[in-house]
């Protein structure tokens, strides 16, 4: 690394690889799910607002001039910024007077008798919850993390378009905001309120679902506007978890009359399931409730992109996490020890608000459901399937809910967290472990490495996703290198001035590149969709084939790839790969097809005979007839024009589609290897059965 530094960095292009105002607008609602969001001009000037960076404010931010205020301007900031705060006192008194949790505890009475039992029982849960923003400590704290975070990141942007978009926003609607956001590292508990507060935004009460033991801890973060999650009961559909969720519902609505806002994480630090957490599912549907209820007109949400080139549990693992979980001291010793590390830049975008009521009237419908043997037998339901998602909001976490209900608060978790990932910018460490791991698995030299960098680049800002670095091309890849070091190889040879990288072959290096490179993953989860697909295809013909017989001038039938798509997809959303849930599968397929057309993986012919890559039509040759009869309406059995699209593998990419197939080439071995477990699992129990699958799947990897 330091060989590198003295010798080749001077070598590579030193031309800037991104301009500052070609950065694509990012954040908009989806016009699905919200059409009133075409109103707002979201387009309008955005790129002449440019990127504030919180850590570094001047005295242009403050009322003051001169050299004094140059050197405390940033305190200065702080102490004219002003934090809505309300008596915690009165709002608790509220909520044990609030008519949902009397009607419980008067139902217990009836039912046990024993009313001080539960009246304790009450006042444990609320004292769990309950939290006040204190001014002073509150901005002493902000002033603190500010002081921190600057030594601990280069930068941390925002888009100050975004920014303006939602104080238009707020001043319009005057309606409680949710800040509802991907969870990427425990930083974010601190980073994304420093940054609204530091763009005068109001800053929200921060639900936190760490298991904290220190009370200490806890009181202080009460002090700060954090609201700790106290977990889920551990006995569903029982007298307890009835007046826990009264209370939470209570104390929610309560907030939310007051015109506070909040900020939810919906999935747990580094989830590999890519779903909402119950905990989160359960914060959700009491803001529904208190909507439903008419505790408060409506609420908006606001899905926010947080994106880091390096983070905490990156770099120590996760077992940092359950260090910050024990108290204050294990908590600064793991923040001051990075102080001198680094952390490299940070990111934050807002989503375009959207209310909620406006979401629930446009998704209101349900989808007719498929059953799992029809997602892999070629059927005519298989055009129409939706997959379900029940498993996000079991019945028993919240029974009140009729399945209408339920599917639309799925829908809704579902939405915000595609939402969220899909604003979140790609960082240098993102694209750099993307190629190591994608494309060069065995290594590359740094010259190609650059020009890869650079090419996937285009491809990022071409899928209108922005990206959170920009500078001299050297100078990137230096801080991304320099950054993920501990898990990368470099080897100068004799004679040689160009380095050569690869990674390193552990499983904690592999799975410390995968988790930088995972994002990437959404932003071509089409375009892979497909590769795989036409893969899958290929090696049918393959096995269909003599071996004396092989043709690899393979032409695809149109609706054959469809059906393979649609049948990946049902396999991999959900719990591997995040799909848009207001899109129907078979407008994925074709959205799949469409991208590998326009990135030259596909070239489109005519053909008049028999498609080679039709294994299916003739076998279900009246399933055909049908669908396409369904869409022609005509009696006819021709073929229309439509269906005679077809497809070539193009001979002038290869690379491009190798490197898509890779993408999700881990996650369809490591499907293919459970279902080989399965026959040995026996009888055991779910969590046994999960610890053997987990063994097994780590000795093949």
């Amino acid at each position: 690394m330091e060989a590198w530094s003295r010798k080749n960095r001077s070598s590579l292009n030193p031309t800037k690889i991104f301009v500052g105002n070609l950065h694509p607008m990012v954040g908009q609602c989806c016009l699905r799910c919200v059409p009133e969001s075409v109103n707002v001009n979201f387009l309008k000037n955005g790129s002449s607002f440019g990127f504030l960076n919180v850590l570094h404010m001047n005295e242009a931010e403050t009322r003051y001039k001169g050299w004094l205020a140059r050197r405390v301007c940033f305190l200065l900031f702080i102490w004219e910024r002003n934090l809505q705060v309300h008596s915690a006192v009165e709002r608790d008194a509220r909520v044990l007077q609030s008519s949902r949790v009397k009607n419980i505890l008067c139902h217990q009475k009836y039912e046990t008798g024993n009313l001080c039992e539960m009246e304790d029982d009450c006042l444990r849960i609320l004292l769990k919850i309950k939290t006040s923003i204190s001014t002073c400590f509150a901005k002493f704290g902000f002033w603190l993390f500010q002081k921190v975070i600057g030594r601990v990141f280069i930068s941390v942007l925002v888009s100050l378009h975004q920014v303006q978009i939602l104080k238009e926003f707020n001043k319009k609607h005057k309606v409680p905001i949710i800040f509802v956001s991907a969870h990427k590292s425990a930083i974010d508990y601190i980073l994304v309120p420093l940054v609204l507060f530091c763009v005068n935004l109001q800053v929200p009460y921060t639900i936190c679902g760490a298991d904290l033991k220190s009370v200490w801890f806890r009181s202080l973060l009460h002090k700060l506007g954090v609201i700790i999650d106290p977990g889920l009961p551990s006995e569903p559909d029982s007298d307890m978890d009835s007046l826990h969720k009264a209370i939470l519902i209570s104390y929610v609505s309560e907030m939310l009359s007051e015109g506070q806002h909040l900020l939810l994480f919906l999935e747990n630090i580094h989830g590999y399931s890519r779903r909402p957490s119950p905990a989160s599912m359960l914060w959700l549907c009491s803001i529904k409730e208190a909507v439903r209820s008419a505790a408060i007109p409506d609420v908006a949400f606001v899905p926010v992109g947080v994106a880091y080139d390096s983070t905490i549990e990156g770099r120590m693992g996760h077992a940092s996490q359950h260090q910050m979980n024990q108290g204050m001291y294990c908590f600064l010793k793991i923040a001051l020890s990075f102080i001198y590390r680094g952390l490299g830049c940070s990111r934050i975008d807002f989503g375009q608000p959207f209310l909620l009521k406006n979401f629930i009237y446009r998704r209101s419908l349900s989808p007719t459901y498929s059953s799992l043997q029809n997602i892999f037998l070629n059927s005519s339901e298989l055009q129409l399937a939706e997959k379900p998602f029940d498993w996000i909001l079991p019945p028993l976490l919240f029974p009140e809910f009729e399945e209408q209900q339920r599917h639309l608060m799925v829908n809704l978790s579902r939405h915000l967290l595609c939402s969220a990932r899909s604003y979140t910018s790609i960082m240098s460490t993102s694209i750099f472990s993307c190629l190591l791991l994608f494309k060069h698995p065995s290594g590359v030299v740094l010259s190609q490495l650059a020009q890869d960098f650079v090419w996937l680049l285009e491809e990022i800002l071409f899928r209108n996703r922005d990206v959170g670095f920009g500078g001299c091309l050297s100078s990137v890849l230096y801080n991304a290198a320099s950054l993920l070091k501990e898990h990368l190889v470099f080897c100068i040879m004799p004679g040689n001035k160009d380095v050569y990288i690869l990674p390193k072959n552990t499983s904690e290096a592999v799975q410390a590149l995968y988790m930088h490179a995972e994002i990437l993953q959404d932003v071509f989860k089409f375009e892979a969709l497909g590769a795989c697909a036409v893969h899958a295809m290929l090696m049918e013909v393959v096995l269909c084939s003599n071996p004396g017989e092989m043709n690899f001038d393979v032409v695809l039938s149109q609706e054959e790839l469809q059906k393979k798509i649609i049948q990946l997809s049902l396999l991999l959303s959900g719990e591997v790969l995040l799909l848009p849930p207001c899109q129907s599968f078979l407008c994925i397929a074709e959205d799949a097809v469409d991208s590998l057309v326009h990135c030259g993986v596909l070239i489109m012919e005519e053909v008049t005979e028999k498609l080679i890559g039709d294994l299916g039509k003739k076998k279900n040759h009246d399933l055909m007839w049908k669908f396409s009869d369904c869409l022609s309406g005509s009696d006819s059995d021709c073929e229309t024009s439509e269906n005679l699209k077809s497809f070539k593998l193009s001979q002038s990419c290869p690379d491009m589609f190798f490197f898509l197939c890779r993408m999700l080439s881990p996650l369809l071995r490591a499907l293919s290897w459970s279902v080989d477990t399965l026959q040995f699992l026996e009888m055991l129990t779910p969590a046994a059965s999960m610890e053997k699958l987990h063994r097994f799947l780590m000795k093949k990897a």
